[in-house]
């Protein structure tokens, strides 16, 4: 997967996977023209990558704004892409491929966006790192399609009449 450089890309492109692959970035025209004029007539703004989620995710909380979700939503391809990978690694008897996994994490943006905290981390794209693998875990026990537990958790379970 090649990352995207530029603010523009970033809040604007989604992925499109062909064959359980990434196969390139795709271009929604709509966002693309909307942050490129965001950048245009806001010169003094920052041309960070973390100032515009944080403004997005402003955007979204203050507003409910629906452009703002997907610009959102754009920026967090790459988090939800490698979460899907990591997570067809680790649970290779599954029924899932790539593109499944890449979508429950697309589903799950909602979940993530109200439950991040900017006074406990300050970089949305680093909370979406680790919150997603753990929503496509939690998906998957929820749905018996995985038991997660650590030895500890296992011998919880372990009852007395069991032992």
């Amino acid at each position: 997967m090649r990352p995207r450089q530029k603010i523009i890309e970033m809040f604007s492109t989604f992925v499109e996977l062909e064959g359980d692959r990434f196969s390139k970035w795709l271009i929604d025209i709509k966002l693309h023209r909307n942050i490129q004029n965001c950048l245009e007539y806001s010169p003094f703004v920052p041309n960070s990558e973390n100032f515009w989620a944080l403004h997005w995710y402003k955007c979204w909380q203050e507003e409910s704004n629906s452009l703002a979700r997907m610009h959102l939503s754009a920026y967090l391809q790459e988090p939800n892409y490698w979460a899907a990978k990591k997570t067809i690694a680790k649970f290779t008897n599954s029924q899932h491929n790539l593109a499944d996994y890449f979508q429950m994490a697309n589903a799950e943006i909602e979940t993530i966006l109200k439950n991040f905290n900017q006074e406990k981390c300050s970089s949305l794209k680093a909370y979406a790192t680790i919150a997603v693998p753990s929503r496509l875990k939690d998906i998957l026990r929820q749905r018996k399609e995985a038991d997660i537990c650590t030895n500890w958790a296992l011998l919880r379970k372990v009852s007395k009449k069991q032992l």
